[in-house]
């Protein structure tokens, strides 16, 4: 198949066209070992199976297959495998190799997102805990059956009346301190650490203004506060902040409702997505908001890979380490829910609270929740509870 028409096959209705890139690498690992000087003939063999199963029965058949697999195995051996059949389809269309930066464009991230997103779509494909049809549903592929939600009984708690290790704020009134009656809120920074001033913006990725993108070409420069083809620089970082300081009236609080890391998602991991979370926290202690209530969810990009949690005992590298980063802010009862399930409450003002759900479990995109559609954290329980001791408390919510 000449490469056009591998492209149509594989994106033509799919919903989720990186599953495809899985799903033909497992199908070429389920192939008889190709003759000698095959490679070529098999990697386009297998880049027209997907088409066979871009429907429900045709998921349920390959996901039925990979469990005979000894798919953990072949790990590697279906990195490879995908990593030329993502290049093939310019990376699902994140790509582009005729800019300046050429086939580097899609051999980056197609190598990056590979490796990040493989040990998920495998563990789901070989995870005995879902059926086929969730798995697949999970995947885009099938349509959620008709069935009642499973109720999960609350694992955690709080008590709005346990303010153990709560700073002391020195603008509440029981300080000497007097409300403004503003507050700050920011949102998708996407700090991107790594930004690099005069490199290429037009580099063929999500992002560029990377130092791997090279010296920018005349008007194809990154500029110190950004470009719109890259993310927020540090120095944009700084200078926001420091605005925030300056306004001419202080703000009560500041929320910061998460997306902290960059979109560079094939170049991620843990530790560097929580190196953005606390470079935007220490920014802000720096410029002295460790006087005032903050605080902050999270988004999608948290996450390593994007999208994916797996809720409790699943996502703890980012839980913990959030709730290390955000102590100066937070109390006992929020520290121990953050640490539980990424979600918690904190006062905000002495009658006003913040509920930080961590909705970010529920979406469309989270492989794991499609897949048995389940509060995993048994949130909405909590968040309900929280609502009422609150009502009962005569205390606002937001």
């Amino acid at each position: 198949r000449t490469e056009p028409e591998i492209k149509q096959n594989i994106l033509k209705d799919t919903p989720q066209p990186m599953i495809i890139v899985f799903a033909t690498a497992i199908a070429v690992a389920a192939m008889p070992p190709p003759p000698p000087g095959g490679v070529a003939h098999m990697y386009y063999s297998g880049a027209v199976v997907p088409k066979k199963m871009l429907d429900c029965k045709g998921c349920e058949a390959a996901v039925n297959l990979a469990q005979k697999l000894p798919v953990h195995k072949l790990e590697p051996f279906i990195i490879t495998v995908a990593i030329p059949v993502c290049i093939a389809i310019n990376g699902t269309g994140q790509c582009d190799p005729t800019t300046v930066e050429g086939a580097w464009a899609c051999k980056d991230l197609c190598q990056g997102m590979m490796l990040s997103e493989a040990p998920v779509l495998i563990d789901l494909f070989t995870n005995e805990g879902y059926t086929a049809n969730e798995k697949c549903t999970a995947f885009g592929l099938c349509k959620p059956k008709p069935s009642p939600i499973p109720y999960v009984p609350r694992a955690v708690s709080s008590d709005l009346s346990n303010l153990k290790g709560e700073p002391s704020w020195e603008n509440w009134p029981e300080n000497g301190g007097k409300p403004s009656g503003y507050f700050v809120h920011f949102t998708d920074f996407h700090l991107q650490r790594d930004y690099q001033i005069g490199a290429e913006t037009q580099c063929g990725q999500p992002i560029c203004c990377r130092s791997e993108s090279g010296k920018g070409r005349p008007g194809y420069q990154a500029g110190a506060f950004g470009d719109h083809r890259c993310d927020a620089s540090p120095l944009l970082l700084r200078s926001m902040v420091s605005a925030i300081k300056n306004l001419s009236v202080n703000p009560d609080f500041v929320i910061n409702t998460g997306d902290d890391p960059a979109h560079d998602v094939w170049s991620q991991t843990p530790e560097l997505n929580l190196k953005s979370v606390k470079q935007v926290a220490d920014t802000l202690l720096e410029f002295g908001f460790a006087s005032r209530p903050y605080s902050q969810c999270f988004g999608n990009h948290e996450s390593e890979p994007v999208n994916q949690y797996k809720g409790p005992y699943g996502d703890q590298w980012l839980y913990n380490g959030a709730a290390a980063v955000w102590s100066p802010w937070l109390a006992e009862d929020a520290e121990k829910t953050l640490k539980f399930g990424g979600f918690y409450q904190t006062r905000l003002a002495p009658k006003l609270r913040a509920l930080n759900l961590h909705t970010t479990l529920f979406s469309q995109q989270d492989w794991y929740f499609q897949a048995n559609r389940t509060d995993l954290a048994s949130q909405m329980d909590w968040a309900r509870d929280v609502l009422y001791q609150a009502r009962a408390r005569g205390e606002k919510v937001y």
